[in-house]
């Protein structure tokens, strides 16, 4: 999974300029020089694309091709078969579904998410009073997310489900919604354990595949050839497997915990218990 997940990132990561298939392999710890080395790449590819991931390439799929991560809206693939996805788009082409009626209440609480207004509406037999954040489409029809007064809690409601009229207040009479932190692809950035910022040691030789294998690493200081770098950590199963991926590139200094889990885990494996 891993593996996938760094190809994604360094798709996403170069845009249009996209990577050549050597690049490609390595990041993935593949060498496309080999015949194996190169269906295993063709195998990750696929399994991406089949879930959705829209990966092109300039030169097809061999040692020469040049690969571009394209945009591209891939929550159908993921939710539907191959079956259910082909159904659909004979369903859509022979144009025989009629299209919903908006609700009638939609209008006015598109109002009011623009405009930020205080939002009241009656909903499963009880009046809410609503700081309304968003209006989208999803499974059940149109639906609002706000923070509900009342309880204090953000919540989502189907608008086909209230009864009576919406009442909205004045522009601005709504607390704006805080942040939706997004969830990144790396598994660097997990909040998984307690935060804790480790201490590597490496050279100059090694800097460049340093700062781009560990996430959010930087240089604290410079000694000759050595470097000493910091590495935020969030997630200690990620950032093991990318110190094991670097090897003998860096070494462990501190924090002295962080050193002696990372022993610990080595001592397993040579053991044969991990």
């Amino acid at each position: 999974m891993e593996r996938l997940v760094r190809i994604l990132i360094a798709l996403a990561d170069t845009q249009d300029r996209g990577l050549s298939a050597r690049r490609l392999g390595r990041i993935a710890g593949y060498s496309v020089d080999t015949d194996s080395g190169l269906s295993a790449l063709r195998r990750d590819l696929r399994a991406l694309r089949r879930h959705g991931w829209a990966i092109v390439s300039d030169g097809g799929d061999g040692a020469e091709g040049h690969y571009r991560l394209r945009a591209q809206d891939n929550r159908m693939a993921l939710l539907l078969t191959a079956g259910e996805q082909h159904a659909l788009q004979e369903a859509l082409r022979s144009s025989a579904a009629d299209v919903p009626v908006p609700p009638a209440q939609l209008a006015e609480l598109e109002r009011a998410v623009e405009q930020r207004c205080l939002t009241r509406f009656s909903y499963r037999h009880k009046r809410r009073t609503v700081h309304p954040h968003t209006l989208h489409n999803g499974p059940s029809g149109w639906m609002l997310r706000g923070r509900e007064v009342e309880s204090d809690v953000v919540k989502e409601y189907v608008v086909r489900r209230m009864t009576g009229s919406v009442e909205i207040d004045l522009p601005g009479s709504a607390a704006v919604p805080e942040p939706v932190p997004r969830h990144s692809f790396n598994p660097m950035t997990w909040l998984v354990d307690p935060p804790v910022d480790v201490l590597l040691s490496t050279t100059a030789d090694y800097e460049p595949e340093v700062l781009r294998v560990m996430t959010g690493a930087r240089v604290v200081d410079r000694d000759g050839d050595e470097l000493r770098v910091l590495v935020p950590v969030t997630n200690r199963v990620a950032f093991r497997s990318r110190l094991f991926e670097l090897g003998l590139r860096v070494r462990v200094v501190g924090p002295p915990a962080a050193r002696e889990a990372v022993l610990g885990v080595l001592h397993s494996i040579v053991a044969g218990d991990g």
